[in-house]
């Protein structure tokens, strides 16, 4: 992330299923030095491509797989 040094942790556990190429359920935490967290929630087990991204508070729902 521009060079800055970053961690990922995983929070609750991933879970995955066949039907999907990404996490099912679990969630990450994305800390970048000198940057807010990004908490990533990938769901209830639902098998999609979507995800929530949250930031300062905020919330965002994402496709996961396509470019940022």
């Amino acid at each position: 992330y521009d060079g800055n040094s970053f961690t990922v942790t995983i929070s609750d556990e991933l879970y995955y299923k066949k039907c999907a190429l990404f996490p099912v359920s679990g969630n990450i935490i994305i800390e970048v030095e000198g940057e807010s967290s990004i908490y990533i929630s990938y769901g209830e087990g639902e098998c999609d491509n979507v995800a929530e991204m949250t930031v300062d508070d905020v919330s965002t729902e994402i496709t996961l797989g396509d470019r940022l």
